[in-house]
């Protein structure tokens, strides 16, 4: 009997021992693959906080940071990162007097030295392409954040003369914005019940694909 039971006892031990490693390598696996990650994505913000900004003049909207703007970890990281809305409502399909928002928040990090090939200043607003499909009809949508100009400060050289800097004096040089523009005004979209693919672009960058869902609530 004691010798069973000293069976039995060795058993478990050893079962808790394999699943103790097995959720270390686990929980250090989970660890390793968050710190691998450059940045997170707030899912489920609130982005009427973003809406009650406003969009201003054609959808421009505002480029300050906000409770759905993309987190970034790496401070390295250099790309575009876009947020939007699981599912959007909307009342009509009217484009006049800012009715209907689909809202987009998002970030641009580049390196000067290999985006903009050795100039100075570049409009990052006017720049970033914005691309939308129908999943349901496969039409596709493009626009861009209209004006006015938002220049990026130019840099001063190392060696502190005014001149123009050369794209290897540039590089290493990562900027950044942030945006949150009204789809539906920038791309002039056709509002419906369906569901859209969204991502950004510009130059060598392409951003993560976000899904949108649009529900027309009844007048």
């Amino acid at each position: 009997m004691r010798r069973h039971t000293y069976v039995v006892a060795t058993a478990l031990l050893l079962v808790i021992s394999v699943a103790a490693g097995l959720y270390s390598y686990s929980s250090t696996k989970f660890e390793r693959t968050l710190i691998m990650q450059p940045y997170s994505i707030p899912e489920d913000c609130d982005f009427s906080q973003v809406v009650a900004r406003g969009f201003g003049r054609a959808g421009r909207g505002h480029f300050s940071e906000n409770v759905c703007t993309p987190i970034i970890h790496d401070l390295k990281f250099v790309g575009i990162v876009i947020n939007a809305p699981k599912v959007v409502h909307f009342i009509t399909t009217s484009t006049e007097d800012g009715e209907n928002a689909i809202p987009v928040s998002g970030l641009i990090r580049h390196d000067l030295g290999t985006f903009i090939g050795g100039k100075n200043e570049l409009n990052l607003a006017e720049t970033i392409v914005f691309v939308v499909k129908d999943t349901r009809t496969n039409d596709v949508w493009h626009g861009k954040i209209p004006g006015p100009q938002n220049l990026v400060p130019k840099p001063k050289p190392k060696d502190g003369n005014e001149r123009k800097l050369t794209p290897e004096e540039m590089k290493g040089r990562i900027l950044g914005e942030v945006f949150n523009p009204n789809l539906f005004d920038i791309t002039s979209l056709q509002l419906r019940e369906t569901e859209y693919l969204v991502y950004a672009t510009v130059g060598p960058y392409k951003s993560n694909v976000v899904t949108i869902k649009t529900i027309k609530d009844k007048d």
